[in-house]
């Protein structure tokens, strides 16, 4: 960084995390030059660990009775793809999946056995920036009206084993949304 004329500036870091020292001096309009100050600095995360936009939340049609698919084929899992912009690329993505009654399950539905410690992780398949996530789609809705079970993002660890942890108020969430089935009357 080099001379800033405004009296408050923004530093974009790129680096990776770790403790540094921002060492700041003045130069007034007299051109006399204050005391360097130094602060210590901790830089938490190098960069955004969001899911990508383009993969939204999802609405899928609800098994039938006895596991049969609920919907025309193919049949689909839900997509949604963590996205990061830091400097490494990802390894895995933890993320939690919770069901209708609040309970946190797996990737395939079924309840985890330790509900205090829910973190679902998934490996990155290729040495990039982004990881895809797969949740099957094999609920069945008994009920009549759309049930809802929420994807939440919680961190991603890099090529350099950083964790990376997500912010608050960022894009760390998606639903999936299973509809009733179908009623025929006769």
């Amino acid at each position: 960084m080099e001379l800033v004329t405004d009296s408050a500036t923004n530093i974009v870091w790129d680096g990776p995390p770790g403790i540094y020292t921002l060492t700041v001096n003045v130069i007034d309009g007299n051109g006399c030059m204050s005391e360097q100050i130094n602060k210590k600095v901790e830089i938490l995360t190098p960069g955004e660990l969001i899911f990508e936009a383009v993969m939204p939340s999802t609405t899928v049609c609800s098994d039938l009775a006895g596991g049969v698919k609920g919907s025309a084929p193919p049949h689909s899992e839900s997509l949604f793809r963590v996205v990061y912009a830091g400097e490494k690329n990802l390894v895995s993505a933890t993320f939690t999946l919770k069901n209708p009654e609040g309970k946190f399950v797996g990737l395939n539905g079924a309840a985890l056995p330790d509900q205090a410690h829910p973190e679902v992780t998934v490996e990155n398949k290729n040495e990039d920036k982004s990881i895809e996530i797969a949740v099957s789609d094999g609920w069945e809705n008994t009920g009549e009206s759309n049930v809802q079970f929420t994807v939440t993002l919680i961190s991603a660890r890099t090529t350099d084993n950083a964790v990376i942890i997500t912010e608050p108020g960022t894009d760390v969430v998606r639903n999936i949304t299973v509809l009733p089935k179908p009623v025929i009357e006769f």
